[in-house]
């Protein structure tokens, strides 16, 4: 985290980057409160800087830092939205679903469009019997009329 806030330039040029990520990817399937908190504060200071918003720069995020990020995201966005849906449904303890939840809002703050695709495939993917059909319709059209307005599902 030490090093996303005192050297973003460098940490986002770092070919260390995707290893990372999938090292955050892997860490979502934690279940102690600690180790999972930690990895969700620091995929919520990650995804900042792609929507301009980080409490340690003390001016605008470079579009370089912004693009190496969303593009790393965008690579794992429909692993990483899966796995905080399901963490954040199932496995999260209590006091990480916000932070899940904050994550994931980030996430759509930075892809509107990408994170709804991928927050309706995650709903699909969910095991038989948690979210009938429907439910699964009616809550994927709510949230791409919200992030989405122009991209509203007519059809039900």
């Amino acid at each position: 985290m030490d090093a996303l806030y005192c050297h973003p330039v460098e940490f986002t040029k770092s070919p260390l980057l995707p290893s990372i990520v999938q090292a955050v990817l892997w860490s979502l399937a934690l279940e102690l409160e600690n180790p999972l908190t930690a990895v969700l504060h620091f995929l919520r200071d990650l995804l900042a800087y792609a929507v301009d918003v980080p409490s340690a720069m003390e001016s605008d995020v470079p579009d370089e830092i912004k693009n190496t990020i969303r593009g790393i995201i965008s690579i794992n966005g429909t692993a990483l939205c899966c796995l905080l849906m399901s963490g954040m449904i199932f496995t999260f303890p209590r006091d990480c679903v916000t932070d899940g939840a904050g994550a994931l809002m980030t996430l759509i703050e930075m892809d509107p469009q990408s994170s709804v695709a991928w927050i309706a495939n995650s709903l699909n993917s969910l095991p038989a019997g948690n979210l009938s059909a429907d439910e699964c319709l009616r809550f994927n059209n709510q949230i791409r009329e919200y992030f989405c307005p122009l991209k509203a599902i007519t059809d039900s």
